[in-house]
């Protein structure tokens, strides 16, 4: 199953938004190189590597995967 998703920080009841800000908190200024089991087509990692992290992705669906691979630093 391909689940796509729309990353709206500014939606606070939201699991994305939850991860990415406990993950800005804990950062402090930090970058981390993040490993995303479940990647999808890696709109969640593409986000994440805007704000300057190294995004790795693991995809079962091999048409998801191949998506992901043009935005993340390798699937």
């Amino acid at each position: 199953m391909k689940y796509l998703s729309v990353i709206d920080i500014n939606n606070k009841n939201n699991s994305h938004t939850i991860a990415i800000d406990l993950l800005q908190k804990h950062a402090a200024g930090r970058l981390f190189r993040i490993l995303e089991v479940g990647c999808s087509a890696g709109y969640l990692g593409a986000y994440l590597k805007s704000l300057g992290h190294a995004v790795v992705g693991v995809e079962m669906d091999p048409i998801s995967a191949k998506e992901a691979s043009e935005c993340l630093d390798a699937v």
